[in-house]
Formats: C-alpha cells, structure tokens, sequence
C-alpha cells in the first residue's frame, strides 16, 4: 500500500472550481477531465475499491455477491494477477484504472503521465480484452495541468465524498462507522462515492457491515458510472 499520509487533509473545498464536480451538471454522459466527487442521482453509494487486485479480493468478491461496485486497479497488480480480474469482470463488477504503478501523477511530466494511464490501459486490455474510461489519481492528488491530459486521453476521473480512512486505521470497525454520516444525510437528496482499498484484509472484514449500513440507511449500493447514470463504461 502506497498512499500518501497528507490525504487525509484534503477536503473538497480546497480544489479548484475546475477540478472538482459536484452532483446534477451532466445528462447520462460524465464529464471527461474533472474529478467528480459525486452522484447525478440520489439514494445511491457507488462503493469504490482502489490498489488491487490483492490478496484479499478474491474473498471480496465472494463476499459482495451479486452486488456490484467499482475496482480501480493498479496496472502491476493486473498483470500480477489477472485471473482474479477477469473473475471482477465476469461477475459484472466495474473495472477502471488507478494508473500502472501507483504514482503520484502531479510529480510526472506529460510523457510520463501518459505511460502511466497507457500501461494500466494495456495491463487491463490484456485481462479483460476492454479499455478503461474511467479512472481515479493515486492520493487523490491530479492538479489541473494533469487533469488537461487526463481529459486529452478521454479519462473520466472519480474523487470520493465518503473516505473510510481504512488505510489509515486498519480498522474493520471504524471503517464500517465511516458509513454513519449515512445517517445525517437522507438518501433523497444525499449521494456518496465511497473510498476503500481492498489490499487490507481489516477493509474486506468490514464489507459486510457496510452493505448492512448502506441497506439499513435506505441506500443502494451501486457502480460508478451506475451513480453517474453513464453507460460509457470502457472503451
């Protein structure tokens, strides 16, 4: 796990206008070149997991069941295990890129940014024999210069409203508590894209208290491009 401590400083007002998009300003086709922190419909949580695949996802995947959600994937960790990715794929699960070696893309040049995406592009192509559209900046970190190649490349980029902190606490409890914020914002007019990584088994304990909360809050758990009602889903 690579994940930069100062994430957890981040909040969403100190981005720019320009990277950040919030729920409403598309119709059925995300927006290429912005992170978008949320949902164009209410009374969904699109359940997000970065980093892997891992050695704790296949144990995931058994136990979200049919429920569906989002993998960003590291390029490395697909060509290390494309088995398990071509099992994501199948079940139905969405697949998208969180670049070929998890590198914090602002500290790239553009030629470096675009070996990054285009590696992890071809790691998943190799598995699943589909393109990525979507993807999400390692830290979370993609300032507007990279968001100008992201966009050139035709990336739809996801940011979160809802960070478990898991990498941080390690914590199977306190992962399934980040969900109580579902309490105080009702799901017809509340929206969240949730944050997780399941390269740390702590995180996969908690999935099932999640769905649990999620369901238990009126929520749905669904996809991203589901939560943006987008069907461009690869390319």
């Amino acid at each position: 796990m690579r994940f930069s401590t100062n994430i957890s400083i981040l909040v969403l007002g100190l981005a720019s206008a320009s990277q950040v998009v919030a729920a409403g300003v598309w119709k059925r086709a995300a927006p290429l070149g912005v992170q978008i922190s949320e949902c164009s419909r209410n009374g969904v949580v699109a359940v997000t997991f970065d980093d892997g695949p891992g050695n704790f996802t296949q144990g995931l995947l058994d136990i979200l069941g049919d429920i569906k959600v989002t993998f960003f994937l590291v390029g490395e960790n697909v060509d290390n295990n494309p088995g398990i990715v071509r099992e994501m794929y199948r079940r139905g699960h969405h697949i998208a890129s969180h670049t070929y070696s998890h590198a914090n893309l602002n500290e790239l040049n553009t030629a470096e940014i675009e070996r990054e995406m285009n590696s992890a592009s071809n790691a998943i192509h190799r598995a699943i024999g589909v393109r990525p559209r979507y993807m999400r900046c390692p830290y979370g970190e993609c300032d507007d210069r990279v968001l100008a190649v992201l966009k050139r490349l035709r990336y739809k980029v996801i940011y979160w409203n809802l960070d478990t902190l898991d990498w941080q606490t390690r914590n199977t409890q306190a992962t399934i508590d980040a969900y109580n914020t579902l309490d105080d914002n009702p799901p017809n007019s509340s929206n969240f894209i949730s944050l997780q990584h399941d390269v740390h088994e702590p995180t996969v304990k908690a999935v099932r208290g999640i769905l649990r909360k999620v369901r238990n809050s009126g929520y749905r758990v669904v996809t991203v491009p589901q939560c943006l009602q987008d069907n461009g889903l690869y390319a």
